[in-house]
């Protein structure tokens, strides 16, 4: 203490936190690209990514959950439940961002929709984890299902995803949930006339294939009065109206269709084969946005361990950042004259300090793409 008193006496608290100041968007970054570089390496498998996605992937999944912990006020976790998981996709794909809540029952059917298309996504991505969160890892391996791959593989993602019980067989049920749910989606990334043929052609060539596949003649006479009926809606065209028809299409029906009979269905029309082929996997975006470029995870997470610091020293020692009483001026006109040199001087300095904090920013994002370009998964 002796020694720290005899050759610092000149450091106050002022100067460490001005230097604190100074430093921490570099200190966060060397904290971001440590962290990133190494939960990166405990990958188990890459799925196939380059190091950029799967940085990019990093950072959406973790972005994700910090938001989520900060919102709520959570201890921070690495692994993220549903709602945080739809609000990563969101960031990769537009589709998946809910609409805000209205009277309009339209609106009310397509969050319903959304929901529940996400939902089974979720299912997908945690698998058979025991404890129904998703993961780094996770998410990774599923984002490759969808993104990579040919349309078989595509296809029988797909078939998976709806085949709930996982008995290879998708029933009634199961036709009709993908059908109203391709519906939404399709009119979300195309038309709702495309969507809406898309769909048709579902549920009437599944009903073929899987006559067929019991052995029994389709009756031609029935399958068109069926897309008779799909293509005259007597309820409108609204999304509501749609989605209502689609669940009534197949009420006395029994549908069984095994894999091989689903990718015939599918293959039979071209908004689904395209779909299935890229038109999904191509609604996800999977490169750094704007926001992700100005601001990182790593100076967030130092701006709350700084401010927590501050507060802290506060606490400790209140007398060290207590203001020295202004003295006191009879003069008026020396008071005024003090007053607004002092004012030039803020702003001065409020431009300095912009200037200065755009100038470090620069600094860390170009310490940020140095190492990132050195390293290697």
């Amino acid at each position: 203490m002796l020694i720290a008193y005899r050759e610092f006496s000149l450091v106050t608290d002022e100067m460490v936190i001005e230097m604190r100041r100074e430093n921490q968007l570099k200190v966060g970054a060397n904290i971001e690209s440590f962290t990133k570089r190494t939960a990166i390496r405990n990958l188990n498998d890459t799925a196939g990514f380059s190091k950029e996605d799967v940085g990019v992937i990093y950072d959406k999944y973790f972005g994700a959950l910090y938001y989520a912990n900060r919102e709520f006020g959570a201890k921070p976790e690495i692994k993220m439940n549903r709602d945080t998981f739809q609000s990563m996709l969101a960031s990769f794909a537009p589709w998946a961002k809910v609409k805000p809540s209205t009277d309009d029952i339209d609106t009310t059917t397509v969050n319903v929709i959304c929901n529940s298309f996400i939902d089974r996504l979720y299912r997908m991505f945690v698998g058979d984890a025991p404890d129904k969160l998703c993961d780094f890892q996770r998410t990774v391996l599923g984002l490759s299902d969808i993104l990579q791959g040919d349309i078989m593989s595509h296809m029988d993602w797909f078939f998976k995803l709806y085949d709930e019980d996982c008995d290879d067989v998708l029933t009634s049920k199961d036709i009709i949930n993908m059908s109203k749910e391709l519906y939404w989606l399709l009119g979300f990334l195309k038309d709702t006339d495309i969507a809406w043929d898309a769909v048709t052609s579902l549920i009437i060539h599944s009903c073929e294939q899987s006559d067929v596949a019991k052995g029994i003649q389709p009756d031609e006479t029935t399958l068109t009065h069926r897309l008779a009926d799909l293509t005259m809606t007597a309820t409108g065209t609204s999304f509501y109206g749609r989605i209502k028809q689609l669940e009534d299409s197949m009420i006395a029906d029994l549908v069984d269709i095994t894999l091989p009979s689903f990718r015939m269905v599918v293959l039979t029309n071209e908004s689904l084969e395209m779909l299935f082929d890229h038109g999904f996997a191509n609604s996800f975006k999977v490169v750094k946005s704007a926001a992700d470029h100005q601001k990182s995870l790593g100076r967030e997470l130092f701006e709350n361990l700084f401010a927590d610091g501050q507060k802290l020293a506060k606490e400790a020692h209140p007398q060290h950042l207590q203001s020295p009483p202004m003295l006191k001026k009879s003069n008026s006109s020396l008071t005024t004259s003090s007053d607004t040199s002092r004012q030039r001087s803020h702003s001065s300095a409020s431009v300095n300090t912009v200037d200065i904090k755009a100038k470090e920013e620069a600094e860390v994002d170009t310490l940020m793409e140095d190492e990132w370009v050195q390293f290697d998964v």
